[in-house]
């Protein structure tokens, strides 16, 4: 009997591998529409690239398994019946239930990897994949900042770039409103600037040449003051991404 229910494991344990794998693999190409998006940032690394796949495979797993477990049965009942293996064990006096018991031992271990996936392994690797999207954008900010648009998504503070040269390091033309306090309205103008990310510390600094601080006390509006700069680093908050 033994046998009999070894061998009824393994004709399900097949088809599942090759569902496992067709679905999985139609899964992700649906799931990485959005994530590949974030192929085209710039200073993505090739072992970014392949975390990404990584990180989404729990997430597919999670509809993959079962599909899997269902071909599987199927395509194993099916098979025996078709070639009357199953009219030949109950001839021989097999009962239903020793054909069952080796389909509920399967159903029951891909559940229980199924459940570790989804309740443990699923999001710890989301949060991961967060924190990296976070660093990825952090890190090429400066490339989706455009020109001639005023850029709202740093808090409080409005950016304005009249040109960026052809690799978008470097900016020129720049107006920067800070409209945090709005008792003193200060408006940042300079030559040329750039944006220096450190994503180890999450932390942004503005880096400006050439420019003047602008700012008025709306207490005080006839009180007008003007600094001159040649060199200023100004720390920026993270900007508000709505996707990540």
């Amino acid at each position: 009997m033994k046998t009999l229910r070894r061998y009824v494991f393994l004709e399900i344990l097949g088809p599942f591998f090759l569902g496992l794998l067709v679905f999985s693999f139609v899964l992700i190409t649906r799931a990485t529409g959005k994530p590949l998006e974030l192929l085209v940032q710039k200073n993505v690394t090739l072992q970014e690239v392949l975390l990404i796949f990584i990180y989404l495979l729990p997430g597919v797993l999670t509809f993959s398994i079962p599909m899997a477990v269902l071909l599987g049965i199927l395509i194993c009942f099916g098979r025996l019946s078709a070639d009357s293996e199953i009219t030949a064990m109950r001839s021989s006096g097999v009962a239903v239930k020793d054909l069952l018991l080796p389909v509920i031992t399967f159903s029951s271990i891909a559940f229980l990897v199924a459940l570790s996936n989804s309740t443990c392994w699923e999001p710890k690797v989301n949060y991961r994949f967060k924190l990296m999207k976070n660093n990825i954008a952090l890190r090429s900010i400066s490339t989706e900042v455009r020109p001639r648009v005023f850029e709202e998504q740093f808090s409080n503070q409005v950016l304005y770039l009249q040109d960026v040269t052809a690799d978008k390091s470097r900016w020129n033309g720049v107006f920067l409103a800070d409209i945090a306090n709005k008792d003193k309205l200060e408006i940042t103008l300079a030559r040329t600037g750039y944006l220096i990310s450190y994503p180890s510390e999450r932390k942004l600094q503005l880096h400006l040449s050439q420019g003047a601080v602008h700012s008025v006390v709306n207490k005080s509006p006839e009180v007008y003051r003007l600094t001159t700069f040649d060199q200023t680093d100004i720390p920026r908050r993270y900007p508000a991404y709505k996707n990540l």
